[in-house]
């Protein structure tokens, strides 16, 4: 994918970014097999398609058409006008456009272009999935599957997508519901279910505080990155990384750690 970016950077037609009086010419953004292109134009994303695209010629690659999506905005007389123009050929095949409150799924996290990272509605799907678990199998099953696919896949979406602490806490209370599916007494002590095993407790991750933790962890190595396009786009979209870390820090679980 190498010789594909360093042509696009070149070559393509992408957005300039300001950092410390620095301009930076930004066109992709790659994971493994994975591209996003961005450009300022609906021009520039159909010059950035051709040069994809004849990259895939001359090696042998294959676009997937049919899971390639795109949108395009500009802003006209104080209204965004969306999609408004001609849609963007892929080889023999047309790119699909993102509507406005539609979303995207990429790299296991639900994009809405608009907005950002969409949160799943956790609550309702952790809930069903835990009545699932009503079933003859036996509580250390149970507790197996909980912690090791349930809670751990919507970790990652909490973590991605920021989850509020309000979330966080309601999330929390449908973990506290889960001693009835392990045949525990109600009244037993959450603790229980947060402790270690040596300490006779379940092991199972306490939301209201590793959230926050692996939050604060991503927002850390952002903010210490040799990368200057990431602190380019915090100044681009106006968001200041340092002042939200320092909210993080403040925050009382994250004092009790």
């Amino acid at each position: 994918m190498d010789p594909l970016i360093s042509t696009l950077e070149e070559a393509g037609s992408g957005i300039l970014l300001d950092w410390q009086g620095e301009p930076i010419h930004f066109t992709a953004l790659v994971f493994t097999d994975d591209i996003v292109l961005v450009s300022r134009s609906h021009l520039g994303m159909t010059k950035n398609l051709k040069i994809v695209q004849r990259f895939c010629n001359n090696t042998g690659l294959m676009i997937n058409v049919k899971t390639t999506k795109g949108f395009h905005f500009e802003y006209k007389d104080k209204t965004f006008l969306y999609n408004r123009l001609k849609e963007w050929q892929l080889g023999t095949g047309v790119v699909q456009c993102v509507t406005p409150g539609e979303v995207e799924k990429y790299l296991g996290a639900l994009i809405d272009p608009w907005t950002g990272v969409r949160l799943n509605e956790w609550g309702k799907t952790l809930e069903e999935r835990t009545e699932n678990l009503r079933s003859a199998l036996r509580p250390m099953q149970k507790l197996e599957i909980f912690c090791t696919y349930f809670i751990h896949r919507m970790y990652y979406h909490l973590v991605l997508a920021e989850a509020s602490r309000n979330v966080q806490s309601k999330l929390g209370s449908f973990i506290h519901g889960f001693k009835e599916i392990l045949h525990l007494p109600l009244y037993i002590s959450n603790g229980v279910l947060y402790a270690r095993n040596r300490d006779g407790g379940l092991v199972i991750p306490c939301l209201e505080i590793q959230v926050p933790i692996a939050i604060l962890k991503k927002r850390v190595a952002l903010e210490t990155s040799s990368d200057k396009i990431i602190h380019a786009s915090f100044q681009f979209c106006q968001e200041k990384n340092m002042d939200i870390i320092k909210e993080l820090t403040r925050l009382k679980g994250m004092q009790e750690v």
